[in-house]
């Protein structure tokens, strides 16, 4: 069998077969380019949820993506990104749907890779305007997203979608729950009204739904060839959702840290192109609900991600408490506590 079409997952993708496929293929699509690759291909990242093979050609390093089946409906939205927003993304050279890969141009280092301490933190404040700029671009496209794949974790649809993840979250542990986690999930239930309600209020909020990237930190954001915020572009898709685009700041403290100041610089930046859509004082109180909603969003989204880990595996531990720990957030007084 194809290594392409087999399950996709970690036995597939360490597998000779794997590399040797997507060797061939990566080939093919720079030689229909007229380029060639001129070193090895070699795979440089494995995780549950994804591979990544890098490869340099005659036209820069490429990088081939192989997601789990739980996230392949990034390939499908390649297209609506390219069409809303070509500027803020990396546009793929190829894609093959059936065998779940996508071939990217390299980027640039990410900003975390390139930068650190306030330089990096700077970096971010003057990325946040053109995340924000993608965002209300795609907003017309919100349907067509979800019907692409990406999962609606709109307003409306949230306090089920908040059922779902604590049950979800108990099968997951099963009869081997601590007591600690099963008061823990006690305590989350109790909040459900109290979360229906923040549902309700966000529904009626003046910004439309978008998409969230959901992971939205200083590893998926890259400065592109001017090494400047001008040519800011965003990756790595596999976590987006359809929610409302304040949800992103989720991801603020793992920007920030615990400065207070520089969280409100983000926020600040962030909110700046979306001022047509009201004060800045209903947006920021928009930031508060949009986020507080978004953290089962958030567990959602680890549950998809690690329902490849197999029994066994040495990270299965670490991986199977993530979704707990990120719905404990609806617990948290501050929006910006546990993601």
């Amino acid at each position: 069998m194809d290594a392409g079409r087999s399950q996709r997952g970690v036995e597939t993708w360490s597998s000779p077969a794997f590399l040797e496929a997507t060797t061939r293929w990566i080939d093919e699509v720079l030689s229909g380019r007229g380029s060639e690759r001129i070193g090895p291909a070699e795979l440089t990242r494995l995780r549950h949820w994804g591979a990544i093979v890098r490869a340099p050609s005659s036209e820069g390093v490429v990088w081939l993506k192989a997601p789990a089946d739980a996230t392949l409906f990034e390939l499908g939205i390649y297209d609506v990104l390219a069409a809303a927003a070509p500027e803020r993304i990396l546009e793929p050279l190829a894609i093959d749907q059936e065998r779940g890969w996508v071939l990217l141009p390299d980027g640039g280092a990410p900003v975390g890779e390139r930068l650190s301490g306030e330089e990096r933190a700077a970096a971010m404040v003057a990325a946040m305007p053109r995340y924000a700029e993608l965002q209300i671009a795609l907003i017309p496209h919100a349907d067509e997203l979800v019907a692409r794949g990406v999962d609606d974790m709109r307003a409306a649809r949230m306090p089920a979608r908040f059922d779902q993840a604590v049950d979800a979250i108990r099968v997951r542990f099963g009869p081997e729950t601590p007591d600690s986690d099963r008061e823990g999930l006690a305590r989350i239930e109790t909040e459900r009204d109290n979360y229906a309600a923040l549902c309700r209020e966000l529904e009626q909020a003046p910004v439309p739904a978008s998409l969230d990237h959901n992971d939205l930190h200083y590893e998926n954001v890259i400065f592109g060839p001017s090494g400047g915020a001008a040519d800011a572009r965003f990756y790595d898709w596999g976590d987006a959702v359809v929610a409302h685009p304040f949800s992103s700041l989720l991801m603020i403290r793992f920007n920030a840290g615990d400065d207070s100041a520089r969280i409100e610089q983000l926020r600040d930046a962030y909110l700046e192109p979306f001022s047509d859509y009201g004060g800045r004082a209903d947006l920021i109180a928009t930031v508060e609900l949009a986020c507080r909603v978004g953290k089962v969003a958030r567990a959602l989204t680890w549950l998809r991600a690690t329902t490849a880990i197999r029994p066994g595996d040495d990270t299965r531990d670490y991986f199977r408490r993530a979704p707990l720990e990120s719905l404990s957030g609806v617990l948290d007084a501050e929006w910006f506590g546990r993601t």
